[in-house]
This record gives structure tokens, C-alpha cells and sequence, in this order.
């Protein structure tokens, strides 16, 4: 738990003092008594203009922080002992490709020249599904502990022919992520964040033709009035953004996981040594993720060393 010093700034000061005037009835003027500064001074910090010192807004906080606690909340599905296992569900899965779906456009590829090299192909594709299947059965279960390990044993099977497109005919997206939707196995709880939301960034990737994209991962962090940090990462909660998840609520579709009472250079370091999935590592760009986030923190009132100030 950090303290903070009585020259900080205050992270979200518009917030608070609207807070103060929305909840507790006060006006500017009684604010700028309770506080010992101008009237302008706090007309200033509703606007956004100014940021406030801890100690010009500590008096405040000890008189009416119980009442005008913060009120925003979001609710999240947390994950916790992820992992992935490959078992009974995925073999089951497999077969019904092999069957139906191969079945039903091996059907449909058995006349021209050119449809008989779609039937090869997906008959190479029906003996890797099978050799995936028998592989999963004579071990009982696999366990894998990230995507990026199931992806990566998947991918063992796609041998033969290494062209980028072949590989789409091979092992499709589509079974990729159901495989991954069946694997994952996690305990789960339902959690209420109260505060501010001060940083948004969604991760997006290219879907089919490339000429749209899909949100596979978001990062949000909320600060509280203790100036303390809870940072939630989100990812889809099934299909990878193969298919559109049916749902009504923005939260509903993705699972999280959120680290509780971290200050901001802590969780700037996190972000430095965050591990993304190897199949979503070029979609990131870590200088700019590293710049939103300090820019964010800079101008909610976050003191940090790496951020140089001038004209003060």
C-alpha cells in the first residue's frame, strides 16, 4: 500500500470535486474554505484544468470521504487456475469434423480437375484430424498451461505442404479456436470494481479477408481515491473472434484477470513483461501500449520519475 506524499498530485481531481458537489450539496466556495485555496482555484480543478496537490484536498477527503466514496462500478467474470485440457470434449469434436464436415464437402469437390485438388486436400486434412484424435486418446488427456501451447501442438500436425493457404485448408481457424474454446478449463468469480476508469485500450487483429479486424484482448485500469491502481485483462471468453458471441452486456463475452492495490510505475513494469499469446504478439505494439499508458497516468495526476515536466 502506498502513502502519498502531500505534494503528489491527485489523481482524478475533477472527479472528486464533482463528486463533492454532486453528492454531498457542497458549492465551489465551501470546497475553497474546506481546502484553504481560491474559489478560482477549485473552479479550475471541476473544469479539469488544474490538478490538485494531496494536501489541498486531504481536508476534503478526511470530512466527506465516506460520504462521497466513489459510485461507479463494473462488474467482471475473473479466471483464476486457467488451463487448457485436451480430452474427451476435443476428441469428440474431432470426430464430428471428420465426419460431417469433411464428409459433406468431399461431396461436393468430386467432379472437375480442379475440385479433385480440394478433395486431396481435405483428405489430408480428415488423416491429420484423425492423427490429432489418436494422439489426444492414447494419452488419456493432454494439459497445456497456455494458447500458445495448444496452438503449438496443433500445429505439429500440419505437415506436408507449408504454404500459408494450405494451412487454411489443414486445420481452419475455426476448428483452431472450438479446440481452444473446449480445452479451457478455469475456477471463476464474479467481481465488482468501484472508480474511475482512467485507461481503455482494446487489442485488435485481422479477420478473413483482412479487410475488417476483431477485439481479442482489453486492458482497463481504474483508479480509486487512495490514488491505488486495479488493472483488468480481458480476453474472449470463446471463439477468438471467429464468430460473433451473442450478447447484451459489453462484459459478458470476456473473462479477466485483474491485479488489485498496484501503484503506477509497478503496473508500467507489468505491461513492459506482460507475455502475449505468440499467435497475437505482432498485433501489439509495446511503445505505443507503453505511451497510452503513461499519458493516461501524466494526466489523471500520476507522478512518475520516467515522465519529465516542463514549464512548471
Amino acid at each position: 500500500m502506498t502513502t502519498q506524499p502531500d505534494n503528489a498530485k491527485h489523481p482524478n481531481t475533477r472527479a472528486l470535486i464533482t463528486r463533492a458537489i454532486e453528492t454531498c450539496g457542497l458549492t465551489q466556495k465551501q470546497i475553497a474554505e474546506i481546502c484553504n485555496v481560491q474559489q478560482s482555484v477549485v473552479s479550475g480543478w471541476k473544469a479539469g484544468k488544474i490538478v490538485a496537490r494531496w494536501k489541498q484536498v486531504r481536508p476534503l477527503i478526511d470530512k466527506y470521504g465516506d460520504v462521497q466514496g466513489e459510485k461507479t462500478s463494473n462488474t467482471y467474470c475473473r479466471v483464476m487456475n486457467s488451463t487448457y485440457v485436451l480430452g474427451g470434449e476435443v476428441i469428440s469434436y474431432l470426430q464430428d469434423v471428420m465426419t460431417s464436415t469433411y464428409m459433406h464437402e468431399s461431396s461436393l469437390a468430386a467432379n472437375s480437375a480442379e475440385d479433385k485438388n480440394i478433395k486431396a486436400i481435405l483428405e489430408h486434412s480428415h488423416s491429420i484430424l484423425k492423427d490429432m484424435s489418436k494422439a489426444i486418446e492414447d494419452l488419456g488427456e493432454i494439459r497445456f498451461e497456455t494458447e500458445g501451447e495448444v496452438y503449438g501442438f496443433i500445429s505439429k500436425f500440419n505437415k506436408g505442404d507449408s504454404r500459408d493457404f494450405y494451412d487454411e485448408f489443414i486445420i481452419t481457424k475455426r476448428v483452431q479456436s472450438n479446440i481452444l474454446r473446449l480445452a479451457h478449463r478455469y475456477e471463476k468469480e464474479y467481481v465488482k470494481i468501484y472508480g474511475e476508469n482512467i485507461f481503455e485500450y482494446t487489442f485488435y487483429a485481422p479477420k478473413g479477408d483482412f479487410k475488417d479486424k476483431y477485439a481479442w484482448m482489453k486492458w482497463s485500469v481504474i483508479s480509486s481515491l487512495d490514488g491505488l491502481l486495479t488493472w483488468v485483462v480481458s480476453k474472449q471468453k470463446c471463439d477468438r473472434g471467429i464468430t460473433e458471441v451473442d450478447s447484451n452486456h459489453e462484459h459478458a463475452a470476456w473473462v479477466s484477470e485483474i491485479y488489485e492495490s498496484i501503484d503506477a510505475e509497478e503496473l508500467i513494469r507489468k505491461s513492459e513483461s506482460y507475455r502475449f499469446e505468440p499467435s497475437h504478439e505482432c498485433f501489439v505494439d509495446r511503445d505505443i501500449l507503453l505511451f497510452s499508458l503513461i499519458h493516461a497516468f501524466s494526466k489523471n495526476g500520476y507522478d512518475m520519475e520516467i515522465v519529465k515536466s516542463l514549464g512548471q
